[in-house]
């Protein structure tokens, strides 16, 4: 199995290389065909995460001088 797409930090879309069957991890973490429910799902997981991460602020970390 190939990662083909990452959808957020625990959700994968994975492809066969032998074979190209899709398959991708459910609630459960379980290895589930990737069908037409899954994909809607994971395209919105994938939103979501998306626009979680745009909106946690960026803080610049400075160094202190050493004195």
């Amino acid at each position: 199995m190939e990662i083909s797409h990452v959808v957020n930090d625990r959700v994968n879309e994975m492809c066969c290389k032998k074979c190209n069957k899709q398959v991708t991890n459910n609630i459960y973490g379980e290895t589930v065909p990737l069908n037409d429910l899954y994909t809607r799902i994971n395209r919105s997981l994938g939103q979501l995460a998306r626009k979680k991460q745009q909106q946690r602020p960026r803080v610049a970390i400075s160094k202190a001088k050493a004195a």
